[in-house]
């Protein structure tokens, strides 16, 4: 009866095991479901790419990319059994690169793509924001962002985004959700259209353009004239005010409550004034 007990416990130990997959990149995609290589990237960067992979870590920060020499920057969501999705890094150049490899390093070891599967950062594939009008606004107002976005796909107007991946002001999106625009030359100089978020503080912010090739490059005229201190920005956000309650009120001071978008949740970032005569702040909210 022990022999078979010892037996039994052997079996059973000797199924507790593990074996690590040697590190392996099967192919770089600019598409998931669909392999498409070699990767063309904006100059800026911002280009996700797909990459079918074994061996890797299923931990996101346990498994580092390169293309070329540049780090790919892998989402927090961005590793799966069989795929690690990351960003391409802004390649500083102004003219075609060549071909540029990828390179995984994961568990201590390394593998390096050959031809078709890696990246090349291309001016045809990199976006121009040339102006951003109006250059302040409301919460809910249209914002066009006027360049060489050299895509033609820009959606159906309800919820496909089409090739567009991201517009924000700030860090706040500008919404293609629901907008209706007439489709756009490739080679073209065009407006595209998004929505100002109402739920963003009142202040001065950059802007930026994301479509599936990657950022756009941005005209350095875009940036509004400031003083010699002060930080460089390219659009107002605007405060609104809906409401004021009571609207009447008597001499001796009393408390009222404005209602409205884009005020600052501190209390020290809003100034408030009634003909001339300050308001203390005591509560605020956005």
């Amino acid at each position: 009866m022990l022999i078979h007990r010892v037996f039994i416990f052997l079996l059973i130990a000797s199924l507790v095991c593990s074996f690590q997959l040697p590190l392996k990149i099967i192919s770089v995609s600019g598409d998931p479901s669909v392999v498409s290589n070699p990767v063309l990237s904006s100059f800026r960067g911002g280009r996700f790419i797909y990459i079918k992979a074994v061996g890797h870590s299923p931990v996101p920060s346990e498994n580092r990319i390169y293309v070329g020499t540049l780090p790919c920057v892998i989402p927090s969501d961005g590793v799966t059994d069989t795929f690690i999705s990351c960003v391409t890094s802004d390649s500083g150049l102004t003219s075609n690169s060549g071909f540029l490899p990828v390179t995984l390093f994961a568990y201590g070891s390394s593998f390096t793509t050959s031809y078709p599967h890696g990246v090349q950062y291309n001016i045809d594939k990199t976006p121009e924001l040339n102006s951003v009008y109006p250059t302040a606004g409301f919460g809910g107002q249209n914002v066009n962002l006027f360049g060489f976005h050299k895509i033609s796909n820009i959606g159906d107007g309800l919820r496909a985004m089409g090739d567009i991946t991201k517009l924000s002001i700030g860090d706040d999106l500008c919404s293609r959700f629901d907008v209706s625009q007439s489709s756009m030359s490739v080679w073209s100089a065009n407006n595209l259209l998004c929505v100002k978020s109402s739920q963003q503080e009142a202040g001065k912010y950059n802007v930026s353009e994301q479509l599936v090739s990657g950022f756009a490059m941005k005209n350095r005229y875009m940036l509004r004239p400031v003083l010699q201190y002060e930080t460089p920005y390219e659009f107002t956000a605007l405060p609104t005010i809906n409401s004021v309650n009571p609207p009447t009120g008597n001499v001796e001071g009393q408390t009222i409550t404005i209602v409205g978008n884009g005020f600052s949740p501190s209390t020290a970032n809003n100034s408030v004034s009634v003909d001339g005569n300050d308001c203390k702040v005591i509560f605020s909210s956005n």
